[in-house]
């Protein structure tokens, strides 16, 4: 089981969570800005972008989805998989050797993402919801 930490347009965020919404896919798209800034933080910490099945995009793309662009860094020190949708960012910890460094990892990123876009953070495992500026 992964441990995943994801951002959130921060007022949809809160009304999500607030009125028990089942189904995210209809949050509001995130601004071009933190999208920018969310490749070039992972591009900066030695995320590579992960191939895609063609086959699974074109499939996709045929059903009016837009895929997600894939990142991940596996390393001595760091595991984590990236997924960047229109609408929401979503960091993935595998289970490893190195999965405690890898979660503090991406929760110090995704914070850190958060405070300078002003977007929701949600961690489930730890039950925190932060829609306000962190």
């Amino acid at each position: 089981m992964s441990y995943d930490v994801s951002l959130y347009d921060a007022s949809f965020l809160q009304g999500a969570i607030s009125s028990g919404l089942g189904d995210w896919t209809g949050a509001p798209v995130l601004p071009a800005s933190a999208m920018s800034s969310v490749i070039q933080l992972a591009l900066t910490n030695n995320f590579s972008q992960a191939p895609r099945d063609p086959k699974f995009v074109a499939f996709m793309e045929s059903q009016g989805v837009v895929p997600s662009s894939d990142y991940q860094v596996s390393s001595g020190e760091l595991r984590v998989n990236l997924q960047v949708f229109k609408n929401s960012v979503v960091f993935s910890v595998p289970p490893s050797n190195v999965a405690t460094a890898s979660v503090g990892f991406v929760r110090r990123i995704a914070l850190q993402l958060a405070k300078e876009h002003g977007l929701g953070f949600y961690d489930p495992q730890a039950g925190e919801v932060l829609c306000e500026p962190v």
